[in-house]
């Protein structure tokens, strides 16, 4: 989590699920962590991410996927916003869920945040890529 503001329920996508990540998590409670991303650490500027995901950059490059730039860590979230959006899903249904505030007058109101929990699976739920298959990773 960068801040407190940042804190967001993301339902875990079932492709995720069956692919072990709950297992990976209940794991990690027993073996003592919490956090999800061991490797995770804040820097000077107190963000969490940015050495992981540098470090990423420079995996994919050594596996062959990245040549120069254009490829990151933040390309799933390019990707899930391209998923939502051939699911017919306009980007204000769903930026809330990325993390992104939408600047308007009715966003400075309530307490409630955005988005049911029913909403938010659903909208998870959407994010498909047609032709790939993990199979393979299955554990």
């Amino acid at each position: 989590m960068k801040t407190a503001g940042s804190m967001r329920v993301v339902p875990v996508h079932p492709e995720l699920i069956r692919l072990g990540f709950i297992r990976y998590h209940e794991q990690r409670v027993r073996d003592g962590g919490a956090a999800l991303f061991p490797g995770a650490k804040r820097n000077a500027r107190g963000q969490m991410m940015a050495d992981v995901s540098r470090e990423f950059g420079r995996y994919l490059t050594r596996i062959g996927i990245k040549n120069g730039r254009g490829l990151s860590l933040y390309s799933f979230r390019h990707g899930a916003t391209d998923a939502l959006r051939r699911a017919g899903h306009l980007d204000q249904q769903f930026g809330f869920i990325l993390g992104h505030a939408e600047p308007s007058m009715t966003g400075k109101y309530g307490i409630m945040p955005q988005g049911m929990l029913e909403q938010r699976v659903e909208l998870v739920n959407a994010i498909a890529y047609p032709g790939l298959s993990l199979d393979h990773l299955v554990v």
